[in-house]
């Protein structure tokens, strides 16, 4: 397990991070980051923008490569309302459901 102030990180798999917040910010939903070769890829953004700044300034921690790719499995706030805190030029992947909503 690898920690930043506001972040937990489990390696599940290679490559495969289980994310979660250690209190010191309110996140309110778990996140997966997958460190391929080239980049990173986040699955899911937590519940404000604040939380999402976190947690892309602790990726570091695990990787130095670059975040790419941001899936928002579904539309519930606690997981893609901190989408918009997402740089430009980060593809943004999920169902046309979701955006909608």
């Amino acid at each position: 397990m690898v920690e930043s102030e506001s972040h937990r990180f489990e390696e599940v798999a290679e490559g495969v991070w289980l994310v979660s917040g250690t209190g010191s910010v309110f996140t309110m939903s778990n996140v997966m980051v997958l460190v391929g070769e080239f980049d990173t890829l986040v699955v899911d953004s937590h519940v404000t923008p604040a939380a999402a700044r976190a947690l892309l300034d602790s990726i570091p921690v695990i990787t130095d490569k670059p975040v790419r790719y941001l899936v928002n499995s579904h539309y519930h706030f606690d997981h893609a309302h901190g989408a918009q805190a997402f740089p430009e030029g980060i593809e943004i992947i999920g169902h046309e459901f979701t955006r909608k909503n």
